[in-house]
């Protein structure tokens, strides 16, 4: 089955802790499901779930290069986004108060920029997410900061991996679909979604 348009990108967006990680898959072509490497040219494919931003300056950087930045005292590091997006305390950072739901969809935005890897953000068709533990906060959270990045889709899907066989089986996820429904939870397969796309 072919998403609608030519040519659509499948994202799948593994959002840990403490690093995040992006695969996906363009409809049409006869290629694997391809993860992005966070460094040009190398097999390193986790990014650092952080965020710096430059002393005295509106410069962010996101992963592995926010580390860095840190590391050279150039930068103001922010750790444990989804944490504090889920608290959702205001952040204070270099004097000012900042949302941390816009903080974590500032770190979503700049690392789905590697897809420009393989393709553009524009052409995002599906967008699933998996966290490990996906309650109504985290739901919420995540709603407002996908709804953010103004995605031309509406197919986004927040799953995370069932720790109950009883429930999901025994290659499930439990998925909740964001959009026309952001309450509604469906029982998946993820054999049967990739089958399905």
């Amino acid at each position: 089955m072919r998403l609608p348009g030519s040519d659509k990108v499948i994202v799948g967006y593994d959002l840990g802790k403490d690093y995040a990680q992006i695969s996906c898959y363009v409809t049409g072509k006869e290629e694997e499901i391809t993860t992005l490497s966070s460094v040009a040219g190398s097999q390193v494919y986790t990014i650092p779930l952080v965020l710096s931003k430059r002393q005295g300056v509106n410069q962010w950087f996101y992963g592995s290069e926010a580390l860095r930045h840190a590391e050279e005292e150039e930068g103001i590091l922010v750790e444990h986004l989804l944490k504090l997006a889920k608290d959702g305390e205001p952040v204070q950072i270099d004097g000012t108060t900042l949302d941390p739901v816009a903080l974590l969809t500032l770190f979503l935005k700049r690392s789905l920029g590697m897809l420009s890897q393989m393709t553009s953000i524009e052409r995002i068709g599906a967008l699933m997410i998996t966290c490990e533990e996906v309650d109504a906060g985290m739901l919420e959270v995540l709603t407002q900061a996908v709804e953010a990045l103004h995605l031309k889709t509406d197919a986004v899907f927040i799953i995370t991996i069932c720790i109950s066989r009883k429930i999901c089986g025994s290659r499930g996820a439990c998925c909740a679909s964001i959009g026309t429904v952001p309450s509604r939870l469906i029982i998946w397969n993820a054999t049967a979604i990739r089958r399905r796309w």
